[in-house]
This record gives structure tokens, sequence and C-alpha cells, in this order.
């Protein structure tokens, strides 16, 4: 790739045990960028996780690597959500991550609507504290058509046809009601805010909410939508580039074939990026914007740092270890499987050990 300046990727995750900690610093490095941000989520599902020990794994990786930012997530086991936004900042997290507005976390904390009353004081606090939110709110539309919806989405449970799961629409107008009420809330919205198939929608939210911005974390459906009309989302890109954020979805992944991909996806977003012209992946005929360098400087890294901080804020490393000990004292509540159980051990020995 031409460019060659430092480059942060704001969307990481450790999805799975401790281990995920190592591969995910190799791998960042090895695609060449220079810092990072981890994303715990804590209402986030995968087979033998609950979620319970996200938090603890992104404070450890932060321990370990000051120059990493880490959005800390609510743990629903504990109806206090504002008292643990407030915690979060303690703990020295650099912001809120949000999957509650993924319709299938959604459905399975009840289809609590995120603009609900219980969420005011999350948003309330993040507000005064200027601490940021990165927040995926829907998923691609063709996920809620039965005829349309691609295999890797029903594998998941990501078939939105069923009763309790919000229509997109219902989650856009979540969104409109929870700026209008905190318009100062600094909010970042992952993967285009599923909007690569509206330019003209996109521009017109962008418009009306001056703190908020799109992540450009794939969803690889983006790349198949911008490369309809390739000039005219240039035009886009270049007009919103101080609202734009890279990120990669990066985390630890667990087959080769899903490192494939990662590598694939990375190239896919990056080609799209720094070069103009046509380009495939996966068969796809797709077209890079090539923006100019200073664009690059601020999507890739200035953006971020203006939103979430120039440089990470530093862990309360007792304040931590205290948490940590504490989540596994009440694993049981929190629904922690062995395995999380062991890692919020081992965690709790590193920070010791720090």
């Amino acid at each position: 790739m031409a460019y060659t300046k430092p480059i942060i990727d704001a969307h990481t995750h450790v999805l799975h045990s401790n281990d995920g900690i190592d591969y995910l610093l190799k791998i960042t490095g090895g695609y060449g960028y220079r810092q990072a941000n981890i994303l715990a989520a804590e209402s986030c599902r995968e087979d033998g996780y609950t979620g319970g020990a996200q938090n603890a794994q992104a404070l450890l990786l932060k321990a370990r690597r000051p120059d990493w930012w880490a959005f800390g997530s609510l743990n629903h086991h504990d109806g206090d959500l504002g008292g643990q936004l407030r915690m979060l900042i303690d703990l020295g997290f650099d912001g809120l991550k949000m999957i509650e507005g993924k319709p299938d976390t959604y459905k399975r904390l009840g289809s609590r609507p995120i603009n609900g009353p219980e969420y005011d004081a999350v948003y309330a606090a993040a507000e005064s504290a200027g601490f940021p939110l990165l927040m995926h709110v829907g998923d691609p539309p063709e996920l809620w058509d039965a005829d349309n919806a691609p295999e890797f989405a029903r594998e998941h449970g990501w078939l939105y046809t069923g009763a309790g799961y919000p229509a997109p629409e219902e989650l856009y107008a979540q969104v409109e009601d929870i700026l209008a009420r905190f318009p100062r809330l600094k909010v970042i919205l992952a993967h285009f805010f599923f909007l690569s198939d509206n330019r003209e929608r996109a521009d017109r939210f962008l418009d009306r909410h001056p703190n908020a911005l799109f992540d450009l974390t794939p969803g690889t459906e983006m790349f198949r939508n911008f490369a309809r009309d390739p000039a005219a989302w240039r035009d886009f890109f270049l007009r919103r580039q101080d609202r734009l954020v890279f990120g990669t979805d990066n985390w630890d992944v667990l087959t080769e074939q899903e490192q494939k991909d990662k590598d694939d996806i990375n190239r896919m977003l990056r080609t799209f990026l720094e070069e103009g012209g046509p380009y495939e992946i996966w068969g796809w005929k797709l077209h890079g914007v090539g923006l100019p360098e200073e664009a690059l400087d601020r999507i890739y890294r200035e953006n971020f740092r203006r939103v979430a901080g120039e440089e990470p804020r530093p862990v309360n490393r007792p304040l931590v270890l205290d948490f940590v000990r504490r989540r596994l004292e009440q694993a049981g509540r929190f629904g922690c499987t062995g395995q999380e159980k062991r890692d919020l051990r081992e965690i709790a020995d590193a920070l010791e050990g720090m």
C-alpha cells in the first residue's frame, strides 16, 4: 500500500481466551498498524464465552500496552448502567463500546430500546465527561430478508425475521432520539451506520449531528455499494474526511480460513482508501477512491484521536486489580464460564506481577 505514516485501528476485539491478546497484538503489528483500540463487548456471545471477562482482558492489554486505547462495555447482569459507566471511566478506559443495538443482542437483552430510560444515565454521564461511545446499531438490511440473507448470517443467527427483533427504522429512530436529547455526546457509529447503500441519507445524518462520526469497519457489503458510484463516493469521502474513522474488526480468529478472510478484508479496506481504480477480491469487482494524503491522515489517525484522546488514558492499576478480583468472586452472578474464570485468575496474577 502507498500510505506509510502511522495508522490507528480503532475497532478490534479479543473474543476468546487470554491467548487472544498476544494474537491481536501480533496481527495488528503484522498489518502495519502502529496503535489500536480494543473494544470490550460484555453482552457478546460466542460458543463457550459469555463476555464476562472482556473488560478485564481489555484492561490487561491496555496495562501491557499503554499506547493502546480501550473502550469498555456494560454488563447487563448489573442493572446500574450509569454506575458502570462511571466505573469504566475510573478504571482508565477511553470510551464505551455499545453492541446493544445489534439486533441479536438487542433481542437477547429483552428487546429494550437503546433510547430507553435505563440508558439515560449512561448517555448523560458520557456526555458530561466527554467520554466517547462507539455504537453498533443495526446490521446490513439484507439480514431482515429471508430470501436474500447470506449464508454466513444464517450460520451466526443473524437472520432477523422472527419476533423480538427491531426493524432497521426503529433503530435509526432510537439513535436520532438519543442524539437529540444528548447533543454533545461524542459518538462513532460502527460499520458506516449501515448506510453505504444510501449516500444522501448518510450526508443528511452527518449534517444533523456534528458530534457523530462513522467508522469504516467492514461489513464487506460496504465496498460493493461504494463501487456502484465511485466518483460520487470519492466526493463524499473528501467532503466528510473529518467524520470518518478507520477500523478493521480484527480479532483473535480461531481458524486458518478466518485469518485468510481477515487478510483479504484488510487489503480490501486499504486498497479502497489508498488506490483509485478497479480492483478485485473474492471475485467482487470493486473500485477504490484513492484519497489524498491529508484525507488519509484524518481517517487513519487524527479523527479518532480527536474523539478518543490524543493519547490513551492510563489504567488505574490498583482499581483494575480490585475490579478483576471482584468479578472473579461474583463469576456465578455474571454467568462466567469455566474458561472465563481461568482467564480472570490469569489476569489478576498478571496485574499483580506488573
